[in-house]
């Protein structure tokens, strides 16, 4: 049978979720960032980025 089923769901499922949805969004914030800045760079003309 499964625990949500049942009307209650895993303290360890619940925080698993918890932390992930702390986690995304600074992840993707530096994600545009980054993608943000190489993008100046080559419209720059600075040719490569390394």
């Amino acid at each position: 049978v499964f625990p949500k089923a049942l009307g209650h769901v895993d303290e360890v499922v619940t925080d698993l979720f918890d932390r992930l949805d702390k986690w995304v969004t600074p992840i993707s914030v530096i994600l545009a960032e980054t993608i943000r800045s190489l993008s100046a760079c080559r419209k720059a003309g600075e040719g490569r980025f390394i």
